[in-house]
């Protein structure tokens, strides 16, 4: 099967859009026929460089869509059903799955490359293309293992449940199944992008009190409050720290998360927090940087450092908590589309991304 799809071809190149070859899926796969892609920071490390390239790649990890074709011994979807992605596909066997500690399961897809196995669905002429994050979404179709795609209700508009895949469900994971934020609590969140939007609503629908963002770009910070933000504090000309400190009557916050991706942000979020407070680091930094704490506070101050990846999820729960939020109206899909592109506009999308154009996320809507 023919498909459009953008994707990183070598180490030095950015992004192409050509037409590729779909495999059929195999035992276990599905394929999907995607209706919306959303745009990550994290796809974008990967074309910058700071995520290590393994080869050809087919770009996207935050994807909707249905359900086109099964393979052999899949059991749970068939063809017509709505699914979206997860990178995070846990096996419940595992040593992290028996603790609870679903997002770092040996056996899921995601870690497939590192266990020397490579599934490369797609082709362009005589080159093989994997998909990244297990999923490869930036493109009309894509082949996925079964436990990758996760049936939703029908009556879920597909460009908003998209952002479940990722965006969502690791801002709002980090709240719920990582720093666990007590109704009544004071946060502060560093980043207003598609992530740190989303740690606001888990912290807003969580009932904290008093919600501080802040965002080198100060139309970003104030975007925030749509969300649920109380207090909004442009990193760019203010120092963050002083004033979170100010707005807490010197205490600092009860929680903090980074949500850009940058160490000395992380620094600032881990200053902020009170005695005894807890520190979530959210966003995936270059390899190469490195965060330095003053050390000698660090057992004197008890406060908690900690990290969470994909927001410390399990899809096959967390999603259908989060549709029973939507539609009661309490968490917000719609708001957060602030851009949407074409398949042919990837590359423009991504530079819009790292010019930090948008305020919410960009979408890449396919027509099926």
């Amino acid at each position: 099967m023919e498909a459009k799809a953008a994707m990183k071809l070598t180490a030095e190149g950015g992004v192409e859009v050509h037409t590729i070859q779909v495999d059929e899926p195999g035992p276990g796969e599905v394929r999907v026929q995607l209706h919306a892609c959303g745009l990550c920071h994290t796809d974008q490390s990967v074309l910058e460089g700071s995520l290590m390239f393994g080869g050809p790649i087919v770009l996207g990890h935050e994807g909707a869509g249905i359900v086109e074709s099964v393979g052999p011994d899949v059991k749970d979807l068939q063809p017509g059903d709505h699914v979206v992605m997860t990178c995070t596909a846990f096996c419940g066997r595992c040593k992290w799955c028996v603790e609870g500690q679903y997002s770092q399961c040996a056996d899921m897809p995601l870690n497939a490359a590192r266990n020397g196995i490579i599934r490369t669905p797609f082709h362009l002429g005589d080159a093989d293309l994997s998909a990244f994050a297990s999923v490869g979404c930036l493109t009309e179709y894509t082949v996925v293992q079964e436990r990758s795609a996760i049936k939703i209700p029908d009556d879920i508009p597909l460009p908003e449940a998209a952002l479940l895949g990722c965006g969502v469900f690791t801002g709002v994971g980090a709240v719920w199944n990582k720093a666990k934020v007590n109704p009544g609590s004071t946060v502060a969140v560093w980043g207003a992008g598609g992530v740190g939007l989303n740690v606001i609503q888990g912290c807003a629908i969580s009932g904290a009190r008093t919600i501080i963002c802040i965002d080198r770009v100060g139309e970003k910070a104030e975007f925030a409050k749509e969300f649920g933000a109380t207090h909004s504090i442009d990193g760019s000309n203010a120092d963050a720290v002083a004033t979170v400190l100010e707005l807490t009557d010197g205490i600092g916050v009860d929680y903090s998360f980074e949500a850009i991706g940058n160490a000395g942000a992380m620094s600032e979020a881990y200053t902020a927090i009170r005695q005894g407070g807890i520190c979530t680091v959210v966003g995936v930094a270059p390899f190469t940087e490195i965060l330095e704490l003053p050390a000698g506070l660090i057992a004197i101050q008890e406060k908690t450092l900690q990290g969470t990846f994909y927001g410390g999820g399990a899809a096959l729960r967390d999603y259908p908590r989060l549709i029973d939020l939507y539609k009661q109206g309490r968490l917000k899909l719609n708001p957060l589309i602030t851009t949407t592109y074409s398949i042919e506009d990837s590359d423009k999308a991504y530079a819009d991304m790292a010019a930090g154009r948008q305020a919410g996320r960009g979408v890449v809507l396919f027509q099926n």
